[in-house]
C-alpha cells in the first residue's frame, strides 16, 4: 500500500517559497522590531527582532517534517492517512499556517489592531469548513476523525456520527467567517465574538458527542 505522497510532500515544501518571499521583498522596509504576540483584541503585547522571522519560518518548517515523519511511520490499517484530509493535515497545514503567521505579523505594522482578530476568525472558521466538509468521508479508524468510545466500537456508529457532524462543522466554520468579516469593521473590543466562537467550537464537538452516545443506545437495545 501506498504510504508516502511524494509529489504532495515536494508541494509543500515549496509552498514555504511564499513566506521568504514576502520577508525578503518587505525585510528591508520593517521597523527593527516587529509585532511576536497579540492579546485578544488584536493589539500587540509582544516584539521580537525582525531577524527572528527567518528562524520562525525554518522553526515551522522544522515542524512540518516532524509531521511528515509522522505520516510516514503511522500504521495504516484502513488506508486513512493516505485521505484527502489527512493529506491537508500532513502536507498543506503547516505552510498555510507559516504563510498566515509570516503576513500577519507584517501586516499588523501598517493596520488596525483589529485585523489579527479578522485573520484568527477567518482560519479558524475555513479550517472548520475544510474539515466539516470531509469528516462523511472518512473511514473507520483509530487516529483521524471523532475517537470516542462508541464510534470506535462500531464502525455504524462512526459513518452515522460523522456524516451528522460535517455539516454542524461545516455551518459553524462559515458562522465563524462571517464574525471574522464583521470584526473588520469594529473599533472597539472583540471579546464578545471570542466567547461566540468558543460557544460554537464547544458546540461542535458537545452535539455530536451526544449524537453518537444515542446511537450507542439505539444500536444496544436492538
Amino acid at each position: 500500500m501506498k504510504t508516502f505522497n511524494k509529489k504532495s510532500c515536494i508541494i509543500s515544501l515549496l509552498l514555504y517559497v511564499i513566506p521568504l518571499t514576502i520577508i525578503l521583498f518587505t525585510y528591508n522596509n520593517l521597523p527593527a522590531s516587529i509585532p511576536r504576540h497579540w492579546d485578544v483584541n488584536g493589539e500587540v503585547d509582544g516584539w521580537m527582532d525582525k531577524s527572528f522571522i527567518y528562524i520562525e519560518v525554518f522553526g515551522m518548517l522544522a515542524f512540518h517534517l516532524v509531521l511528515l515523519f509522522i505520516q510516514r511511520i503511522l500504521p495504516d490499517k484502513h488506508g486513512t492517512k493516505n485521505s484527502k484530509l489527512a493529506n491537508l493535515m500532513f502536507y498543506y497545514f503547516m505552510p498555510v499556517l507559516t504563510t498566515i503567521i509570516v503576513g500577519a505579523s507584517i501586516l499588523s505594522i501598517y493596520s488596525k489592531p483589529q485585523i489579527i482578530s479578522t485573520i484568527v476568525f477567518i482560519f479558524i472558521g475555513l479550517l472548520f469548513m475544510v474539515i466539516g466538509n470531509y469528516l462523511p468521508k472518512i473511514r473507520h479508524n483509530y487516529w483521524l476523525g471523532i475517537k470516542l468510545p462508541w464510534t470506535l466500537a462500531s464502525p455504524i456508529n462512526w459513518e452515522k456520527t460523522h456524516r451528522f457532524a460535517g455539516p454542524i462543522w461545516v455551518i459553524s466554520g462559515l458562522f465563524i467567517v462571517i464574525l471574522g468579516i464583521i470584526s473588520i469593521f469594529l473599533d472597539s473590543d472583540v471579546s464578545v465574538f471570542i466567547i461566540i466562537m468558543l460557544i460554537i467550537i464547544f458546540a461542535d464537538v458537545l452535539i455530536p458527542s451526544i449524537y453518537s452516545y444515542k446511537q450507542y443506545k439505539i444500536e444496544s437495545n436492538n
